[in-house]
């Protein structure tokens, strides 16, 4: 009725979800998730002054590759009880693992473990190239306002620069194939409305 007091509520309401931008919402928390991921693995991931831990021990915060995977070879001769000569064949290998060269390429990706900025200088360069297909298809999906398949396209090939240059984030390379298809299926969902609104006229 119209006597009674309306409950407050807590959140986010989405009031101009239609049926046409339910899933806008899942899109753009995806989008969201994986550009956060690529900005952490190359502005935040290493950097040891983040961590509380550092401020009691007073260490430096900072760590390159090279102390982070000794880390790791000191607790593999340590858990074997390799020697010296053993320990050549164990450095091997865990370089020829896939989980420690997955590591090795997200440490060559951070600024604060790589041992020169171009690595993540080029990382950061892909962030910012795949940004400009995901913002048209967050902006289109959200608004439901059609963009251009000229301007989608035109738009496109910058996802290609994480495929090439950036192999040390994951969530980059999702980023990018994500804009990719993403890109083209507004495209084809454009050029289709075009022809549709020509067949009408």
């Amino acid at each position: 009725s119209s006597g009674r007091r309306s409950l407050p509520t807590f959140g986010i309401t989405f009031q101009s979800l239609t049926r046409a931008n339910r899933f806008s919402p899942p899109l753009v928390g995806t989008v969201s998730v994986l550009l956060i991921a690529s900005i952490h693995a190359v502005l935040f991931r290493g950097c040891g002054l983040l961590s509380l831990s550092v401020f009691r021990r007073g260490e430096d915060g900072t760590k390159n590759a090279k102390d982070i995977f000794s880390n790791v070879y000191s607790f593999l001769n340590k858990v074997t009880g390799a020697k010296q000569k053993e320990d050549v064949v164990n450095r091997t290998n865990v370089l020829q693992s896939k989980a420690v060269a997955s590591a090795a390429k997200l440490a060559a990706a951070s600024v604060w473990t790589s041992h020169s900025f171009v690595s993540p200088m080029l990382h950061l360069a892909g962030i910012a190239s795949v940004l400009p297909s995901l913002y048209l298809l967050v902006s289109s999906s959200w608004s439901s306002k059609e963009q251009s398949a000229s301007r989608i396209l035109t738009l496109l090939p910058l996802n290609l620069v994480p495929l090439f240059i950036c192999r040390g984030i994951p969530s980059l390379w999702a980023a990018a194939v994500f804009g990719i298809v993403g890109g083209i299926l507004q495209a084809i969902s454009s050029r289709q409305r075009n022809y549709v609104s020509h067949m009408r006229m």
